[in-house]
């Protein structure tokens, strides 16, 4: 562990940002909530499992993570990564022509290189343009991975190595360059769209096997003010970031007309509410929200030219349970908050002990509100139709931690269920984290995968249990996930229907006791397409059936 990486840790160097601003629901407090209880008996939950309802593919991005320097990609690899994101709060201020940087409020304000020192550039190329970029993207091609690239939005970017920016060198400043989309009267402006070309010369266009298939809108626009006061010190303006987004998001198509864009990639609910109190925010009341505004500006641009220049509706997602403490801390006490806290993604009986369940949760009637998954589809319905859900941060805890990668298996298994197009964990995929994406990519050490179709699966009690199912076009088999959240054994009584018969099933595992995935027993006979079974305690199972 570096000296950097003592001081802040790996989340605050790349810098996702949402740590820095205390939530707080739009004019309300929070409230003192009780902790939901899970109960500790062992009684049967019945499980229902369907081949015929509503079958949706999976997309494979949604098995993806964050950069977190050169040493992760052997973590990558391990944990069978499908994609993988070059983002967080440095890519604001990120030059491409130097491969300079600006860390903004989570190391000192400082200019410098650390993007290509963390991600294992050679010396000798620091200098070469774009070379952060392609180093990424080559290790995240070595290991069969998409790309996501994030592109600056907020005006300046980094021009110099030299350490701590001042608040008297705010930009504009010696210490910053502005950025622009093409050719501009000012020419020390770091063009935007040479960048784009310059990464199809070298790598190929989106869609040639080789090139970036996608670019993203910047980072957490609606925290610039706090996390970069000294390159954008003024709140983010909804007419700034949808008149920058679609100018950007115009350029990249016309160099790569098959690249996706993924915008805007709030850092969590307040963004997505009002754009954390944009100052014209009441200007965009009849959308309801800061989603519905944007994605209704760009589908005017698309009615206006034809073009489609928003794929994908990226959000960040952290748990705010117990004040937002889980994505933070590996505190015990944290247990059943932390396995709890995905059904806030798709559960609708389940309240979030936070002022988001107290006040945005299932009983109220807003578009925006939880379990999330449903509603930003909702939104995207209303306003844009056939946007894509992308989820490119998230996090439930430390991965030392055998809850985090329960929680993970389960926020995985949802988004394959709801159809999330693109999903990215922040954090090392190690430890029980790395368990979890085994889980689903590699759960015998042999490449065996869950399926690429998702299928009807629910539990009688999902505040014990949480299952996923899904079928294997390849194979024919079914797959299912399921996740005991309770610290005692859960008897399982599960039954499959869909007009699919099957006649062995198979258990693979981890549990509190052990990161590495086992099988306990040998196959064994299903019977009548159905099967029972007992979880341990703290217990995540993949049960393929043939």
């Amino acid at each position: 562990m570096s000296d950097r990486d003592s001081k802040v840790g790996r989340r605050g160097l790349m810098g996702a940002g949402a740590a820095t601003v205390a939530l707080m629901a739009p004019g309300v407090a929070l409230a003192a909530r009780k902790p939901p209880t899970t109960s500790p008996t062992t009684g049967a939950v019945a499980v229902t499992i369907n081949t015929a309802d509503a079958p949706r593919p999976i997309s494979p991005l949604i098995y993806g993570t964050n950069e977190f320097g050169g040493s992760s990609v052997a973590t990558d690899k391990a944990a069978g990564i499908a994609a993988r994101r070059l983002g967080g709060n440095r890519l604001t201020g990120y030059n491409w022509q130097t491969n300079h940087s600006h860390a903004g409020k989570d190391y000192y304000h400082q200019n410098d290189d650390y993007l290509p020192w963390n991600l294992g550039v050679p010396q000798a190329e620091y200098r070469t343009p774009g070379s952060v970029v392609s180093k990424f993207h080559t290790d995240s091609r070595a290991m069969g991975a998409e790309t996501l690239v994030t592109v600056p939005l907020a005006g300046y970017v980094a021009a110099d190595n030299a350490g701590p920016v001042s608040q008297a060198q705010t930009a504009p400043s010696a210490r910053w360059r502005p950025i622009a989309l093409q050719a501009s009267a000012d020419a020390s402006a770091v063009r935007i769209d040479e960048f784009v070309r310059l990464m199809v010369q070298r790598h190929g266009a989106s869609g040639s096997g080789n090139g970036i298939r996608a670019y993203a809108l910047d980072n957490e626009p609606g925290l610039w003010f706090d996390s970069h006061p000294y390159l954008h010190p003024a709140k983010a303006t909804y007419a700034e970031l949808i008149e920058k987004g679609i100018a950007t998001a115009r350029m990249i198509k016309s160099i790569d007309p098959g690249a996706l864009i993924y915008g805007p990639v709030p850092f969590g609910f307040s963004e997505m509410w009002n754009l954390q109190e944009a100052p014209d925010r009441a200007a965009y009341a009849q959308y309801g929200n800061f989603l519905g505004a944007y994605l209704a500006a760009f589908k005017a641009e698309q009615d206006r030219t034809g073009v489609r220049l928003l794929d994908v509706l990226d959000v960040h997602w952290y748990p705010e349970c117990n004040a937002g403490q889980i994505p933070f801390s590996n505190t015990a006490g944290l247990q059943n908050d932390r396995l709890q806290a995905p059904r806030s993604l798709w559960d609708g009986r389940f309240v979030e002990n936070s002022w988001i369940g107290q006040w945005y949760g299932p009983n109220q009637t807003f578009d925006l509100r939880l379990p999330l998954l449903p509603s930003l589809q909702r939104i995207v319905d209303k306003w844009y139709p056939g946007t894509k859900l992308g989820i490119t941060e998230f996090n439930y805890g430390a991965s030392s931690i055998v809850a985090s990668g329960l929680a993970v298996a389960d926020v995985l298994g949802a988004f394959g269920r709801f159809g999330v197009h693109a999903g990215y964990h922040w954090g090392l995929p190690d430890g029980f984290v790395g368990s979890a994406y085994r889980l689903y990519r590699n759960y015998d050490g042999a490449g065996g995968r869950f399926g690429d179709t998702s299928v009807g699966a629910s539990a009688a009690d999902p505040a014990k249990l949480s299952v996923w199912a899904a079928t294997s076009a390849a194979t024919g088999r079914l797959h299912v996930v399921m996740v005991n959240k309770t610290t005692a054994a859960v008897s399982v009584s599960a039954t499959v229907g869909g007009g699919r018969t099957f006649r062995t099933l198979d258990g693979f595992t981890f549990d509190a006791s052990s990161a590495a995935i086992r099988k306990p027993s040998a196959a064994t006979t299903v019977s009548a397409n159905a099967f029972t079974r007992s979880l341990p305690a703290l217990s995540a199972w993949h049960f393929v059936l043939a």
